[in-house]
């Protein structure tokens, strides 16, 4: 944790600063500062899953994707709901978008083997075009090994969870821990498939093997070892095998999907070229060190953006990415919002969304600070947002009126191309446009 940052606040009071006659042009539009409440599920009572140690700040569990292929945006979560040593049980809710608002959810439960999930995640893995669940769990003694459940979504909405698929295919030890993560289309078939990298040497041991777990008609077979030291597949970059992290997206716009991979602390961009094919792009970058990455990755634009929020006790820097399918990544520079972790809980602030709020297929972040962060708060909650200009980044302030939000999510409610706040707000899940 990042703390005793000397910057200073931003202050409001003072104006953008002059940008020289030499500068690029200024590009998209300012931002907007309005947060205007546009629907609400009364009564969600939403509590996404958050196994880890970090706090409610950014709790897993919560998608806004079109889950049942009907073109609009629905609201998916996965919960907690008991713990025993017979097992832990979750559940599933799916809400479905109408064209008024959500239906009721349709609700899944499930058991999973003591001590849980880990952390989750959606995909299509049997090609059905209905979004499916994935999600970690790793026995303990006398082996610590990693595994995955699917849950496949049926026609009626519900899920049904499989059976456990080992994740460790390169190696095996007594204490193996998952590193790198993707879901992405490897093979060009039309169903996700599953990248994970393993790490075998206990706790602080860098990741030691690639896994492929390909998506089938029935859901992720088995896995295969496709790349560790001595040993590579075609079409497949060996030092894949020592990843830490995955970042999948479309970055050059064919339809296929392309990552970044961190090895080594680097960010490298790595283009699919061919079916099971990946050639790497550019040089690497430094990977931001703490808190939450996210892609915006915009239909049409030729560069793309990776967006990382360093929240600290009193600001938070946002950095910026530029992803280029011809040159790889590029570091631009950083604006500071004044959001901040003023609890001190690991960079536990309500939320940040990146996307296109404003309209103008450039990238903007919005944040929520820390205060009133327990799920109870009456407080409401302001927010910071910051604007691509080129140029510069412009900012703004606002507020979300009464309402005391977290687990903030993108969400184009109403598919005008422009992103909207999705929030969990008390009982209520509340969609804001910021206007």
């Amino acid at each position: 944790m990042q703390m005793g940052d000397d910057q200073p606040l931003p202050d409001a009071s003072v104006d953008a600063p002059e940008v020289p006659p030499d500068a690029p042009a200024l590009l998209g539009t300012t931002c907007t500062n309005q947060a205007m409440e546009v629907a609400r599920i009364t009564g969600a009572a939403i509590d996404p899953d958050d196994p880890s140690f970090y706090g409610t700040g950014y709790k897993q569990g919560l998608f806004t994707r079109d889950a049942d292929n009907d073109g609009k945006g629905d609201v998916l979560v996965f919960e907690h709901l008991t713990s025993a040593p017979a097992g832990y049980q979750y559940r599933i809710r799916l809400f479905p978008r109408t064209t008024t608002g959500f239906d009721a959810p349709v609700v899944s439960t499930f058991t999973v083997p003591q001590y849980g999930a880990e952390s989750n995640a959606v995909g299509d893995f049997n090609g059905d075009k209905l979004l499916d669940v994935i999600f970690t769990y790793s026995t303990e003694t006398p082996q610590r090994s990693p595994f995955v459940y699917v849950a496949l979504q049926q026609a009626n909405k519900t899920f049904t969870v499989g059976a456990r698929i080992d994740v460790s295919a390169c190696l095996s030890s007594t204490d193996e821990r998952l590193f790198g993560f993707a879901i992405a289309d490897v093979d060009r078939d039309g169903k996700d498939d599953v990248l994970t990298t393993v790490s075998y040497n206990g706790l602080g041991a860098a990741p030691a093997g690639l896994t492929l777990l390909k998506g089938t008609t029935t859901g992720l077979a088995a896995g295969t070892c496709i790349a560790k030291s001595g040993t590579a597949t075609p079409g497949i970059p060996n030092i894949l095998y020592a990843a830490e992290q995955f970042f999948v997206g479309d970055f050059d716009g064919d339809g296929y999907q392309d990552f970044i991979a961190s090895v080594n602390d680097k960010l490298k961009l790595y283009k699919q070229t061919a079916a099971s094919t990946y050639a790497a792009v550019g040089g690497e970058v430094a990977r931001p060190t703490w808190r939450v990455t996210y892609g915006n990755v915009v239909a049409g634009r030729p560069k793309q953006d990776l967006v990382n929020a360093d929240i600290k006790s009193a600001i938070t820097n946002i950095n910026r990415f530029v992803i280029d399918p011809a040159t790889g990544i590029t570091t631009w520079p950083a604006t500071t919002l004044p959001e901040a972790d003023t609890n001190g809980s690991y960079g536990n602030i309500r939320g940040v969304v990146v996307g296109d709020m404003n309209g103008d297929k450039l990238t903007d972040v919005l944040a929520v600070g820390s205060q009133g962060l327990s799920n109870g708060s009456t407080t409401p909650s302001t927010f910071s947002m910051t604007c691509d200009r080129n140029a510069r980044w412009d900012q703004v302030s606002g507020s979300f009126g009464t309402s005391s939000v977290r687990d903030l999510r993108p969400i184009d409610y109403d598919g005008d191309g422009r992103t909207d706040v999705l929030a969990n707000a008390g009982a209520d899940v509340v969609i804001f446009k910021i206007q």
